[in-house]
């Protein structure tokens, strides 16, 4: 059999090489440079929108805030986060 009729002949015989010259903590990603300061705040939104582990205590200055039930305050954050971070992948 030759490459063309056997697909893992190609890949068998192929030599790998490392994209980057000095391995990163996380191979090369960095949350905090591809999101940038406005991106991290959206994602801060959602994840107390979410009510996730530590959120409640920001959740319920929020709600204070904006004088509005707790479920109304959630789904404001977790829609604006969002929305936002939709917004910012469509313009990059």
């Amino acid at each position: 059999m030759n490459a063309q009729m056997n697909p893992r002949s190609f890949i068998k015989h192929r030599k790998v090489t490392s994209l980057v010259t000095e391995p990163s903590p996380l191979a090369g990603f960095s949350l905090g440079e591809t999101l940038g300061g406005t991106g991290l705040i959206l994602l801060g939104m959602i994840y107390v929108g979410q009510d996730m582990p530590g959120a409640r205590g920001a959740l319920d200055w929020t709600k204070k805030k904006l004088e509005q039930p707790k479920k109304t305050t959630q789904q404001l954050l977790t829609g604006i986060g969002i929305a936002g971070l939709a917004y910012r992948a469509y313009m990059n």
